[in-house]
């Protein structure tokens, strides 16, 4: 029986370096803040962090982050056992 499904993670998820230099031209460019609440530079820094190589392995229960955000998601049975 699988107990958890979801993406696993070995190593860094982004390229810092390339991350880094979205963040400086979104900045130079006048994109990285915006009067809303969530940011181009919000999610450029946490991208950066994401790529830190000393992070553990894990994974993401994908039934965890889509409550979290509030949408839904098929049944991973009802779909493996769907027949195309």
């Amino acid at each position: 029986m699988i107990a958890v499904v979801g993406p696993l993670w070995t190593g860094p998820l982004h390229d810092a370096s390339f991350l880094t230099e979205m963040l400086s031209l979104a900045d130079e460019w006048g994109w990285a803040y915006t009067s809303e609440n969530v940011t181009l530079e919000k999610l450029l820094s946490t991208m950066i962090e994401e790529s830190d190589p000393r992070l553990p392995p894990g994974y993401i229960r994908l039934d965890e982050v889509c409550l979290a955000v509030l949408c839904g998601i098929i049944d991973f049975l009802e779909v493996f056992h769907k027949k195309v």
